[in-house]
């Protein structure tokens, strides 16, 4: 008794990167069958079937038949494995309605009951690895003091085979974030920062997860230093001579009026260095 049955070429693929790492798609699977019948599959939810035999897409349903060539494709959004649900696949068990013998005498048998019926509990699946894909959030603070957050530093995003992904800058809130990464290992370069700090040259390496990975990276602040010279004025103005006084203390404040550091004038220097950023830093 012949059976005419479609079923998948490869009933469990594996998504890949496609268009700049932007999409997933599956590999070329053949509909394997009479081309006379067909396969109808429910699509998952942001799925898009491309029939690259009829040169159709379809969303949501499909029919696919015998010898049709197809491909499911998705955004990252979509993760994890997924199995259709179970599809009948048009298998049909033929009865015969002559029965031949040894002496080659045929026997009428034909009755009602003996004719040609759909094998309705025949079924098959397919089912789709998704690329499973993370969140990177890369935090940029000073590297004496973890609070300060730092804006506009740019990164460039590089995956293990040193593939360029993602160029990202860092928010008010010191925050660069890259969305739907594919989970492996990543190196994280620097590629400029704003005028307060030096660029931070090392390349760092993180592997992203499901979900979010945090990760944070450090800059050190550009310096230059403050003079103070306190002398006695009215003695300068009598003799040309600046004397030294000593235990005067002033104040080091940023621009938003937060104090950075008290100093205060040596006995044996007339004059007292800091350390600070010349466009961040006022005296008073």
């Amino acid at each position: 008794m012949p059976d005419i049955t479609l079923d998948f070429s490869n009933k469990k693929v594996n998504a890949y990167l496609i268009e700049n790492n932007a999409m997933q798609r599956t590999e070329t699977i053949t509909v394997e069958g009479n081309s006379e019948h067909f396969l109808s599959i429910k699509l998952q939810d942001g799925v898009t079937l491309v029939n690259e035999t009829k040169g159709t897409s379809h969303t949501k349903n499909a029919n696919l038949y015998g010898g049709d060539k197809f491909y499911l494709k998705a955004p990252l959004t979509v993760n994890g494995s997924w199995t259709s649900e179970k599809i009948t696949n048009c298998k049909y068990r033929f009865q015969p309605i002559v029965y031949r013998t040894e002496s080659d005498v045929y026997q009428d048998v034909t009755s009602e009951e003996l004719t040609a019926v759909v094998d309705k509990g025949t079924t098959t699946s397919l089912t789709v690895n998704w690329l499973n894909t993370g969140n990177l959030i890369i935090h940029k603070v000073d590297a004496e003091n973890k609070n300060v957050v730092i804006e506009d530093t740019v990164f460039d995003i590089f995956d293990s085979k040193n593939n360029l992904v993602s160029t990202v800058k860092t928010d008010k809130s010191g925050i660069a974030k890259v969305n739907n990464l594919v989970t492996g290992t990543y190196k994280i370069l620097e590629k400029s920062t704003n005028k307060f700090y030096k660029l931070n040259t090392k390349e760092v390496e993180v592997k992203v997860d499901k979900g979010n990975t945090d990760i944070t990276i450090t800059n050190q602040e550009k310096k230059g230093y403050i003079e103070i010279d306190k002398y006695d004025k009215e003695q300068y103005e009598k003799s040309n001579k600046k004397i030294g006084l000593s235990g005067v203390k002033f104040g080091i404040f940023d621009i938003e009026g937060n104090k950075i550091q008290e100093i205060v004038t040596d006995v044996n220097r007339i004059c007292k260095k800091f350390s600070t950023n010349f466009e961040k830093a006022i005296c008073c």
